[in-house]
């Protein structure tokens, strides 16, 4: 964010989200007197139409997502979103890509900073070239699998906690997984930065430690006192399991490839985010200890 921007309001899309939740946190815990707005957990209606269009967005349990701003007495000054909703639509080969409509939005809104976060690389070239090609200052965090998922995710939690069983395509894949409080982190940090160390930047950030889905299992049934184990599973088998729960197919068959490229050992290994937060990020075995009992 610039400099001289004290007032300024940032707004935070996904507000229930696992990342943006933890931003709020972050900025109402810091000195400065930046306002923030958050736009609530929203659901993306049609994911064939061929132009997005603002007033396709749905936000649950709020107005729809452009109210915050219209509401706001100071400009928004900043905005986060995660890349992964917007990465839905950028499967239809023939979708507009929805951050076009940043730029109306700068010029409704004096928006003058985008931090957003891609939890894959997958589609982020395309939509981050969309971000590029405004006047707005941007930041990209390209993120590795988060720990959190394993308790946050409500099918993945109740899976370990009722069957005993993570599944997954990764098969002995490694991943180093991080933490979405580290995450957040960095994020708050490029949303009220005055200083210019995140302008411009793509930051990638992975945690210190990599572990196989095996390995984590073991290290979960450690922690809950009984045997968690990992089915490995086809991509073919993980994305016709996600379609009939309801999913998107292109979006499904996504996910799933990405399954396939930790099984392949495509995950980098190093990474930003030590140099963006001044130390090592949160092991895995910090996560486990900080899980309250009952939750697996």
């Amino acid at each position: 964010m610039s400099s001289g921007q004290e007032n300024a309001t940032v707004l935070l899309i996904g507000g229930t989200g696992k990342v943006s939740s933890r931003i709020a946190r972050f900025l109402s815990a810091t000195s400065t007197s930046h306002r923030y707005h958050i736009s609530l957990s929203f659901r993306i209606l049609a994911f064939h139409s061929t132009e997005y269009l603002w007033c396709q967005v749905r936000v649950e349990r709020c107005h729809n997502l452009l109210q915050p701003i219209h509401r706001s007495k100071s400009p928004i000054r900043s905005l986060f979103s995660s890349l992964l909703h917007f990465s839905m639509l950028c499967l239809q080969p023939n979708s507009s890509c929805p951050w076009l409509s940043i730029r109306d939005l700068s010029i409704s809104s004096s928006l003058e900073e985008v931090s957003c976060i891609a939890v894959t690389v997958l589609y982020i070239t395309q939509i981050s070239n969309h971000i590029k090609e405004t006047s707005l200052e941007y930041t990209i965090l390209r993120s590795t699998w988060f720990m959190e998922n394993f308790s946050e995710m409500i099918h993945v939690r109740d899976m370990i906690r009722d069957e005993n069983l993570i599944l997954s395509a990764t098969g002995d894949g490694k991943i180093p997984w991080i933490s979405v409080d580290d995450v957040a982190e960095v994020a708050a940090m490029a949303l009220v930065d005055g200083s210019g160390k995140f302008a411009g930047r793509e930051l990638l950030l992975l945690g210190p430690e990599r572990f196989s889905y095996d390995e984590v299992a073991r290290l979960i049934g450690g922690r809950v006192g009984r045997e968690i184990r990992h089915v490995k599973i086809s991509e073919e088998e993980l994305a016709s399991g996600m379609v009939e729960g309801g999913m998107e197919k292109g979006f499904a068959a996504m996910l799933a490839e990405l399954d396939g490229a930790v099984r392949r050992g495509e995950e980098e290994s190093e990474g930003d985010l030590e140099g963006a937060i001044g130390r090592k990020g949160k092991t895995v075995q910090c996560y486990l200890r900080s899980i309250a009992d009952g939750i697996w």
